[in-house]
């Protein structure tokens, strides 16, 4: 546990503050706004019902349930995980505005000089050397000093690339199983109401369908609630996603045009 935490101290406590920030505040919505107000609407749709045998809708029975509850949690939880992806993403852009090397359009750099720019990278900005544009450009300029030719520097510059793009990916399955609990979760409260709602069938059989019939609300209601938050937090999952791809081919052809296509192997 010790060294988990200290290899992965700040991304665990932000994803823990981001879960916890959820919790506290939908459960705080959900305690003093929704429940009251669908208590209130309840207690109106019976006396409307019992009048003129219809019941009006009503926002706030739709999201009364604990399922719909824990599917806000979920959601507000996955969108906080894309925003530091979003950051991310950002920081590696104005990245890509750096110039590391300050080479001029027809400067171009032999083997020899290779560890001096290495010594010049090393002592760069600590927040920008965390940088894939940074690390690519250290990567290429490592390997620039035994390359045989410039194909071995690009190979190398493709395969960082792609490793970003690997380990992206598997940052991203705490989200993916977020997108996939949000309708499960929906699915459960189904489940529940349909269950409720036998459990009551011989009140029905007596006359009386309205605890059926609220039970039923109850099962389809989350259904409902479950699948639209999915196709929002999918959504913006695809678009965060199609940002990090091209974020990762930016600095790959970047470091192609800009670094590798001005070494020179003699």
């Amino acid at each position: 546990m010790a060294s988990f935490l200290k290899k992965y101290p700040r991304s665990f406590a932000l994803k823990s503050v981001g879960l916890a920030a959820s919790i506290l505040m939908v459960t705080a919505v959900y305690e003093f706004v929704i429940r009251p107000a669908a208590a209130s609407d309840l207690e109106e749709r019976s006396l409307v019902s019992a009048e003129s045998g219809d019941s009006p809708f009503s926002l706030w029975i739709v999201l009364k349930d604990y399922e719909q509850q824990f599917c806000f949690i979920l959601l507000f939880w996955g969108l906080f995980l894309l925003a530091l992806k979003i950051r991310d993403s950002m920081v590696e852009n104005r990245g890509l505005e750096v110039d590391f090397l300050e080479l001029g359009k027809e400067d171009r750099l032999k083997k020899e000089d290779a560890r001096p720019v290495l010594w010049k990278l090393e002592r760069g900005n600590e927040a920008i050397r965390q940088t894939l544009y940074f690390r690519t450009i250290f990567r290429a300029m490592e390997f620039f000093r035994f390359a045989n030719s410039l194909e071995e520097i690009t190979n190398v510059v493709k395969n960082t690339c792609e490793a970003e793009l690997l380990r992206l990916d598997s940052e991203m399955s705490m989200i993916r199983y977020i997108v996939w609990a949000i309708p499960s979760i929906g699915f459960v409260g189904t489940v529940r109401g349909i269950g409720i709602a036998l459990g009551k069938a011989q009140a029905a059989l007596e006359g009386d369908i309205s605890p059926v019939t609220a039970s039923l609300g109850t099962a389809f209601n989350s259904t409902l609630v479950a699948l639209l938050l999915s196709l929002i937090m999918m959504f913006v999952v695809y678009q965060v996603q199609r940002m990090q791809e091209q974020l990762v081919l930016d600095v790959e052809n970047t470091v192609n045009d800009g670094v590798v296509s001005k070494l020179h192997i003699g």
